[in-house]
């Protein structure tokens, strides 16, 4: 079942650093979180500490889930857990095939005071990754809060 919201994320160089930071840190948040590599030779879920070693550096898709009962959930409600403020979440990253492409500019990436107005602009670059993020919603406190620390893990804060 799909119900989650995509995020789609451009960074530098390959994710798989930054995945493994991301997941560190959610793993101290969710003492026993459950990981899947999806196209992976056991893509079962498994416990984050005997997965880690096992994460693709340039390319793959991992399913994040608190427990085993989100896991169960999962399967049965998808990504929004019915009465849970909390949902499993996905990470799926690869390579950018394109070395130029366009965007809309909706924040001011100077960061300016004042008057900003959206505007196109062109995205160049070489060993650009591709991440999405797939969350409950779009805007609770907890899919903002997923968001924000791969933002921030794929900035090598």
């Amino acid at each position: 079942m799909i119900t989650g919201f995509d995020t789609v994320l451009i960074a530098a160089g390959p994710a798989g650093p930054a995945v493994t930071r991301l997941l560190n840190q959610w793993a101290r948040h969710w003492t026993d979180m459950r990981v899947a590599l999806v196209d992976h030779d056991d893509s079962g879920f498994r416990e984050w500490s005997s997965t880690r070693q096992d994460l693709p550096q340039r390319q793959g898709t991992i399913l994040v889930a608190r427990d085993d009962d989100m896991v169960a959930d999962w399967d049965e409600h998808g990504y929004k857990i019915p009465d849970s403020p909390e949902g499993p979440f996905s990470l799926l990253y690869e390579p950018c095939p394109a070395r130029v492409f366009s965007a809309l500019v909706k924040e001011d990436p100077y960061a300016r005071n004042g008057r900003f107005e959206p505007y196109d602009a062109a995205i160049v670059g070489h060993n650009l990754t591709l991440v999405t993020i797939v969350t409950p919603d779009e805007q609770s406190d907890y899919s903002r809060s997923i968001i924000d620390a791969a933002v921030s893990a794929l900035a090598g804060e």
